[in-house]
């Protein structure tokens, strides 16, 4: 789980992003998420002030750089702190289309779930209720 940083005062005022590090990993160095022996690796990031987790489908970030970050739209992770959850529609330069979940504590369990359930696939309609950003 990574700390979501950013917003207002920052260079990109409109988004939150978690800056991605593994342990041993090298400054500059490349490395993937462990999805050996079946495991599903989750990203995550949390905003304290806001009591909002953010999760990413790590299965379409394979490959990323010590520093490297993930981002989130300020609008998702505002309206899950109003209401509880948000999701974003997230075009990556893979030209794949990333659903990123934003909730609040109380709605974690159900946004893993979601996520676990959801991981490298499209969501479909009516799966679950949730509010769009």
């Amino acid at each position: 789980m990574y700390t979501l940083v950013g917003g207002v005062g920052t260079v990109r005022p409109n988004e939150y992003k978690a800056v991605l590090r593994v342990r041993g990993q090298a400054v500059g160095e490349y490395e993937s998420f462990d999805h050996s022996d079946g495991r599903l690796a989750l990203v995550v990031g949390y905003r304290g002030d806001l009591d909002v987790f953010v999760l990413w489908d790590a299965s379409l970030h394979p490959r990323f750089k010590n520093g490297g970050n993930i981002q989130v739209r300020d609008t998702t992770v505002h309206a899950a702190a109003a209401v509880g959850r948000a999701e974003q529609r997230r075009p990556l330069t893979s030209k794949i289309t990333e659903i990123v979940i934003a909730c609040q504590s109380w709605n974690l369990a159900t946004a893993i779930d979601d996520r676990v359930a959801w991981t490298g696939g499209v969501k479909e309609e009516g799966q679950w209720e949730s509010s769009q950003t």
